[in-house]
């Protein structure tokens, strides 16, 4: 999950609700810092500080008056982001916390 919220602070839906954005953050939750977890592991054979939870973003949403739904399929995301587009359409701002699995996308690439 770990960089999805780094591209978009979760404190700022406070603005984007405050201003009416049309803005839907879509955090990809696998409960790892995956990109350094993949190299760390393979290279240092221990998961250290790697490991996270399924956290309920979605919730920091609904904290600040936005619109926010964990989804755990591919049915359930389809359905949220239909929601996501009328909440947005009225001005609401919204957060989708899909829970996915882990991957080895990208395998071997260079994270910094």
């Amino acid at each position: 999950m770990g960089t999805a919220v780094q591209h978009t602070a979760l404190a700022e839906f406070d603005i984007f609700t405050k201003l009416g954005l049309k803005v839907c953050a879509i955090i990809g939750n696998n409960a790892s810092w995956e990109q350094i977890a993949r190299d760390q592991i393979t290279m240092l054979g221990a998961p250290t500080a790697v490991g996270l939870r399924h956290s309920d973003y979605h919730l920091i949403a609904d904290a600040f008056g936005a619109h926010g739904e964990r989804v755990d399929t591919l049915d359930q995301f389809q359905d949220a982001v239909i929601r996501a587009r009328q909440q947005m359409a009225n001005g609401v701002p919204c957060i989708i916390n899909a829970i996915i699995g882990k991957s080895d996308f990208r395998k071997g690439s260079i994270s910094m």
